[in-house]
């Protein structure tokens, strides 16, 4: 299936199933091997009305052959310092 297929099905997907909850998980790397193992559990369970959000630093910490292949993966190189001075933010 092509990546343009996929991300189509995956917004028709997500039109038709309402969404009650998002739970976002933040360090998601620090959990333990059983942890990672309840949280896959989990989403199994509520994927139908809840979507998980996961944040590690460290991917290759986490359970890849279980909850990693469930989600969706974004990468995210560190900010400059250069990118924070530059930032135009209202204050």
């Amino acid at each position: 299936m092509s990546s343009g297929a996929k991300s189509k099905t995956l917004q028709e997907s997500s039109r038709s199933i309402p969404i009650s909850r998002l739970i976002f998980l933040d360090e998601s790397d620090a959990l333990t091997q059983e942890a990672q193992q309840a949280m896959r559990r989990t989403m199994e369970k509520y994927t139908s009305t809840t979507r998980f959000i996961l944040s590690c630093n460290y991917s290759s910490k986490t359970d890849s052959s279980d909850t990693i292949q469930r989600c969706a993966i974004f990468r995210f190189k560190p900010l400059t310092d250069s990118d924070v001075e530059n930032e135009d933010t209202p204050h």
